[in-house]
């Protein structure tokens, strides 16, 4: 309502610098206050590759495996799992969130702290997720990934403008047999953008 777009007008507004994760948001943001935020990356692409290898877990499954790590709950994603897994002859190992992904009838890695959840992704050949941060890790960990949507294109609570944007952001139309050399290039020219942004940013609104 009217109340509310003005209450956050007025709030942004208070801020020196502004910056956002998508397109979409830049021109929400724009409709509101009449200026254009900074479409910046995610944070954890800003750091490289290496940054987070040196702080993962390691001691993960050996065999050539599918790391499944969904947020949703569709049935439909464990159709698209099977054929991928018959697909590379792979095995399949499941970070469980939903029920539906405990009772899919596939091994399960619980109580993943951060680091060995890293260390999966980092290990698989092949992500599938309908996470973004899934989907933003497999990219700088170079994993072949396949995105499932979470959300209908015309739900209005959808929010896949963030994997658009990833995908924007990385200069491919998908994960899944992605030029690597591509995604790099777009990661780091990114990830420089983001500091110097940032740099200035501070640098404004230092007294």
């Amino acid at each position: 309502n009217i109340y509310k777009r003005r209450k956050i007008a007025r709030l942004v507004n208070r801020f020196s610098a502004v910056s956002v994760r998508e397109q979409e948001g830049a021109a929400l943001i724009k409709r509101l206050t009449d200026s254009v935020p900074a479409v910046l990356p995610d944070p954890v692409m800003i750091v490289p590759k290496d940054k987070w290898q040196s702080v993962m877990d390691n001691d993960i499954p050996q065999e050539k495996y599918i790391l499944c790590y969904f947020i949703g709950d569709n049935p439909s994603y464990w159709e698209t799992v099977a054929a991928i897994a018959a697909r590379e002859q792979c095995t399949v190992r499941v970070i469980p969130r939903t029920e539906g992904a405990r009772n899919a009838g596939y091994p399960l890695e619980e109580n993943v702290p951060p680091q060995r959840w890293l260390g999966l992704i980092d290990g698989a050949a092949h992500v599938v997720t309908d996470s973004f941060h899934g989907a933003t890790f497999s990219a700088v960990l170079n994993k072949a990934c396949t995105i499932v949507r979470r959300y209908r294109e015309d739900d209005p609570e959808s929010k896949n403008s963030r994997i658009d944007q990833l995908l924007r952001n990385l200069g491919v139309s998908s994960l899944n047999n992605a030029d690597w050399h591509v995604v790099n290039t777009n990661l780091a020219a990114r990830a420089e953008a983001a500091k110097a942004w940032l740099a200035d940013a501070i640098n404004q609104a230092a007294p």
